[in-house]
């Protein structure tokens, strides 16, 4: 889709400016498009402000040059084309929320990222604005098997927390590859981090695996998504798309105690295709859905 390529090419385009100051504006015309247009492609693609992006990337250069020793940090801010020190300080308290000397003292936690990876999925045109493709339809009710456990995303191995979990199952289940699996989170309290999850299956069966129950999933009126790649990273992405949605279509997150739920089309891997459903208020002209 051209969408990506505009966005892949951008992206390489900034990485080999970033010793000078990079605009919207100036960025969109070096690929003949408007800035309007290039703003809600950039925002929907990667999910996020193109300022906040360009800050993001220079500071992320700052930390090479800085562990390189080659450089003040005066003359790290110039080499990046801050308009003067006070700006760098800022730019970098904003990312890391400490200052370059601070981090000189421990260089070694920062670490420096590569250009990001743009993760390719379907969009739509949706009240004058670019989202990610949706769909509007009820999650009819089913029963689901599997393993309980919970997640807490304050927690820096909640990913392989829940990878494990799936792969226990995957692994205990001697299932094909089209049977499909439901990775259902739900009972987030108010102000916390955690979450009740299961990881299973619409079919029962017998295990010696610990914590494993059945559970009812209520019938939904949800927003569904679509996605291929690894689900423990992009779930920013998905988080980003799906406030996209609410605020480009005006609707609003259902108050329910299922926050999200997940169907894998290859139960062998929580990876490849799958569908992510979030609850949301049904409006009276969707009651024909």
């Amino acid at each position: 889709m051209v969408y990506f390529e505009l966005i892949h090419q951008s992206l390489q385009y900034i990485e080999t400016h970033l010793d000078q100051s990079i605009s919207l504006e100036e960025t969109a015309q070096a690929f003949n498009v408007s800035k309007y247009f290039f703003n809600r492609v950039f925002n929907a693609v990667l999910g996020e402000n193109f300022n906040q992006y360009i800050r993001k990337r220079k500071i992320n250069r700052a930390i090479t040059l800085m562990k390189s020793g080659e450089l003040s940090l005066t003359e790290v801010a110039y080499a990046l084309d801050f308009p003067d020190q006070s700006s760098f300080i800022k730019a970098f308290k904003k990312v890391y929320e400490v200052t370059p000397t601070a981090a000189l003292q421990n260089l070694e936690q920062f670490k420096v990222s590569d250009i990001p990876e743009i993760i390719e999925r379907p969009f739509k045109n949706y009240n004058g604005d670019i989202v990610s493709d949706f769909t509007l339809l009820d999650f009819e009710s089913r029963t689901i098997r599997g393993i309980v456990f919970e997640v807490d995303l304050a927690d820096d191995e909640f990913k392989t927390l829940i990878r494990s979990k799936a792969e226990l199952l995957i692994n205990e289940l001697n299932l094909s590859e089209n049977t499909r699996s439901y990775m259902v989170y739900s009972n987030c309290r108010p102000g916390s981090t955690k979450f009740n999850a299961i990881y299973g299956i619409e079919a029962e069966f017998e295990t010696s695996i610990e914590n494993v129950y059945s559970t009812q999933l209520p019938g939904l009126f949800t927003a569904k998504f679509n996605y291929s790649g690894d689900l423990l990273e992009i779930g920013n992405l998905l988080e980003t798309d799906f406030y996209r949605f609410l605020r480009v279509s005006k609707l609003e997150s259902a108050e329910n105690h299922i926050e999200l739920i997940q169907v894998f089309n290859n139960f062998k891997s929580i990876e490849g295709n799958f569908e992510v459903y979030v609850p949301i208020k049904k409006l009276l002209e969707d009651e024909n859905l």
